[in-house]
């Protein structure tokens, strides 16, 4: 249905220094971003942030409507994300929390 091309997320080890606070404020412009911010003393993974930039689909749902992409479309919005997110699947990375997704 809606297929994209198989890809690999980008991810870096930031340099000492670099905060999540930097980073958001360097990006924070940009339009459909999404940022997840794992601040430090929240366990092993607190280490991670995710930053979330030009999205391949857009899913909004109303409870009257739904759009994909912007143009009007029909079904339940649970059966459709699953859908998506199996037809989707990447390749495991072992070192990264989250690496595709719903975000937003």
């Amino acid at each position: 249905m809606y297929k994209y091309k198989k890809f690999q997320p980008n991810y870096v080890k930031g340099p000492a220094g670099l905060t999540s606070d930097l980073v958001w404020s360097l990006f924070r412009r940009e339009s459909d971003i999404a940022f997840l911010d794992s601040r430090p003393g929240y366990g092993d993974d607190s280490r991670w942030s995710i930053l979330a930039l030009e999205p391949w689909l857009s899913l909004q749902a109303w409870p009257d409507r739904l759009e994909i992409n912007g143009k009007p479309s029909e079904g339940d919005i649970w059966q459709l994300i699953q859908q998506i997110l199996t037809e989707n699947q990447l390749a495991a990375i072992s070192d990264l929390p989250l690496q595709g997704g719903c975000i937003g």
